[in-house]
């Protein structure tokens, strides 16, 4: 009886050894495979923060090396000059190769204000020179390969145009960004607004509203309808496509099946839905 007590012990003592082995063997793998996680995680965060230290080092050394803002740049333009003889009528009109008559925020109408801010920057009054919500979707757009609206504000835009220059690297855009966070904090919104409505390329030879408006209509800003007025800003995102001189002439004489016409009818009509 006592031998086979023994023996039954033994057989008993020997299962559970086998037992512990496979599961140590089951162990063994998922031990591995956990730690090996734990390590690649590790690794993730450690290239991540070398990453932004990369980045922040390079952004630190555009900002350092921006241009200082000199706020009287933004509004310096060179004018069209008028003839008029003795009478005051109207003679000839004097400019180099651009057209351009300031007008004051006061002078440009508030539909026409309103036309660009919709296309242009719908935030423009809430955001403080960069809105980080449209460039979030900007780069969203870009990822999916789709047509990004971009994500430059008006404030960015008139830094571009008056003080950077339009070359396309990331330098430009981070020293642009951080140059239209700057100005909003010395510049009122509408002093902004003007200031860029006077300057945007507008096709032909029209720089600013109030060179479009003459030269496109043959009115003032204060004549101008609410459709002209989305014409007009609707031009921003391709002046020579969208141009209804050319568009509306190419349709009178060429009655080819893609009517040119069709381009500034389209972009106008954006422009009155996002009004």
């Amino acid at each position: 009886m006592q031998v086979k007590t023994v023996k039954k012990n033994i057989s008993m003592k020997t299962k559970g050894i086998r037992l512990t082995r496979k599961r140590e063997q089951k162990a063994f793998p998922l031990d591995i495979l956990f730690h090996s996680l734990k390590l690649l995680v590790l690794a993730v965060f450690v290239v991540g923060f070398l990453g932004l230290g990369l980045l922040y080092g390079v952004a630190k050394a555009y900002i350092d090396t921006t241009p200082a803002l000199d706020i009287a740049q933004l509004t310096i333009s060179d004018r069209t000059s008028y003839l008029y003889d003795r009478n005051g009528e109207e003679i000839m009109t004097v400019s180099s190769i651009e057209y351009r008559d300031w007008a004051t925020i006061d002078e440009i109408p508030e539909m026409l204000r309103n036309a660009f801010i919709s296309v242009e920057d719908v935030r423009f009054y809430k955001h403080s020179g960069v809105d980080f919500k449209r460039l979030f979707s900007a780069a969203l757009e870009i990822l999916g390969n789709s047509n990004s609206s971009g994500g430059s504000t008006i404030t960015q835009q008139l830094i571009k145009n008056k003080i950077l220059g339009s070359e396309r690297t990331y330098k430009r855009k981070i020293q642009e960004a951080f140059l239209a966070l700057e100005l909003e904090t010395v510049m009122k919104k509408d002093a902004i607004l003007e200031a860029y409505l006077n300057d945007i390329y507008l096709g032909g030879s029209n720089y600013g509203v109030k060179a479009a408006a003459k030269d496109f209509f043959g009115k003032e800003l204060n004549e101008l309808t609410i459709r002209e007025c989305a014409m007009i800003a609707g031009l921003t995102q391709n002046p020579y496509r969208y141009n209804p001189r050319l568009n509306y002439y190419w349709e009178k004489y060429d009655r080819a099946e893609d009517a040119y016409e069709r381009y500034t009818v389209a972009r106008t009509e954006t422009v009155l839905k996002r009004m």
